[in-house]
């Protein structure tokens, strides 16, 4: 074979192969990263290296058998996807009509006879299958399933599938030709799970309708519908709101790329659009709890206090339009007004006399966060805290080093007691000096 595409960046490159391998499982690329399932690849030493993805594979005659997809970075293994669906969806994108994708949300990997046999694979069926398809050396096999999926509860790891529709398959051409044509519909797989056959009916579900076409910015962040790919590389249901990049607002609050957002101020959010109504009805500046957890530690939430901004960046939507090739932008509305801050009382701790002069000025001590929406003027991170000493309560006066706030363009919030927090605005930095002086209304207390 040749391959024929732009290695390395080059203009031009025909890099030279022997296919060695028609059935090659599909390359893992790491949890986390895009990886392909249920198909089966094509290998040969030909060396691709960046450049040659989705460079056409020739055959001797010049015809196209594959796409470049993938490569080993400590050998000469490269790894071609196969033209079946491809075809299949040119056809359609020729007509100008969308290219129907079916899911089952399970994914399947191919196995030797040898391996069937210990997972209980009989005989009989065995020996059909051999008959029926000479050149096959094994059959495919249940590998995972995601929960509240169309196959949850209904097949399991370890399944050997021997019929779609009552037609014996053994590969993922003739398996996914039936499911990508049944989107909506019921099929029937028949299964072994060792010694015993089932028959099990399965509503196909549309891969696209899992598949994120809409994002939101929010406070300088991105957040999506939790994407099916993400989802299976940790085994999680294809629900919730994925942080995609925190940004400004969702960073300040510790939701940080790669959480999953479950409620905003005890409002659940299980779609995009759930998440989208419970942040329109927040006001600017304030305060509200956000439950979330990692995707990567999905049994442990956290609840968070996030202040809402709508200020220093735009509230919008984009949504894929399939027909330009580009994204539609949707600027939502300015937020409710502002509430005004009520005063409020905390208690603070006693000082034993004895850790004098500590006890004399503990009571003027806070706590003050910075958070910046942009990293200008040498900033280096987007949050900072430190600890603040009331020079003047009843002007609201309070002192600060510039390591905690050493540029203008921020938000303060100021924290008395352990428990108060009330906004603060900066008044001045000493441009010598390493202090700032903020201040914040001393009526608020």
């Amino acid at each position: 074979i040749r391959v024929v595409g732009n290695d390395a960046g080059e203009k031009l490159s025909i890099l030279a192969g022997t296919l060695a391998r028609l059935d090659r499982r599909a390359p893992d690329y790491g949890v986390g990263n895009y990886n392909d399932f249920n198909t089966f690849y094509l290998q040969a030493a030909s060396g691709t290296s960046g450049g040659s993805s989705g460079s056409p594979v020739l055959d001797i005659e010049g015809h196209a058998v594959a796409l470049n997809a993938g490569g080993a970075t400590s050998a000469s293994s490269s790894f071609y996807l196969p033209l079946d669906r491809i075809v299949r969806a040119l056809r359609y994108i020729k007509e100008g009509e969308p290219v129907p994708r079916g899911t089952l949300q399970t994914e399947f990997e191919h196995q030797s006879y040898d391996e069937l046999r210990r997972l209980g694979l009989e005989a009989t069926i065995e020996e059909s299958m051999r008959q029926r398809f000479p050149a096959e050396t094994g059959m495919l096999v249940v590998r995972s399933v995601l929960p509240k999926g169309p196959a949850d509860q209904k097949l399991r790891p370890g399944d050997i599938l021997v019929a779609v529709n009552d037609r014996p398959v053994t590969g993922f051409t003739p398996l996914f030709a039936t499911v990508d044509d049944a989107v909506g519909r019921n099929i029937t797989l028949t299964v072994c799970r060792g010694p015993q056959a089932y028959a099990v009916d399965l509503t196909v579900q549309d891969l696209h309708g899992i598949t994120p076409s809409s994002f939101v910015e929010v406070g300088g962040g991105v957040v999506n519908q939790l994407s099916y790919q993400i989802a299976r590389g940790y085994g999680q249901p294809v629900a919730g709101v994925y942080v995609a990049s925190s940004g400004h607002m969702l960073g300040s609050g510790g939701v940080w790329r790669g959480s999953v957002i479950v409620a905003i101020n005890n409002v659940p959010t299980p779609t995009l659009d759930a998440f989208v109504d419970a942040m329109q009805g927040l006001p600017d500046g304030c305060q509200v709890p956000v439950r979330h957890y990692q995707i990567s530690r999905f049994h442990k939430e956290l609840v968070s206090i996030l202040h809402v901004d709508r200020h220093w960046y735009p509230f919008k939507r984009a949504d894929r339009n399939d027909r330009t090739g580009i994204w539609d932008y949707t600027t939502y509305p300015p937020p409710p007004a502002v509430p005004s801050y009520e005063p409020c009382t905390t208690t603070l701790p006693k000082v034993d006399p004895k850790l004098a002069p500590a006890d004399k000025v503990f009571h003027s001590v806070c706590t003050i966060d910075f958070y910046i929406p942009f990293l200008v003027d040498g900033a280096q991170n987007s949050s900072h805290y430190g600890p603040g000493i009331v020079l003047d309560a009843e002007r609201g006066l309070v002192l600060c080093d510039r390591d905690t706030v050493h540029i203008s363009c921020g938000d303060i919030f100021l924290t008395f007691g352990g428990s108060l927090i009330v906004p603060g605005q900066l008044l001045l930095l000493h441009p010598v000096y390493n202090f700032a002086i903020v201040c914040y209304n001393p009526a608020l207390l």
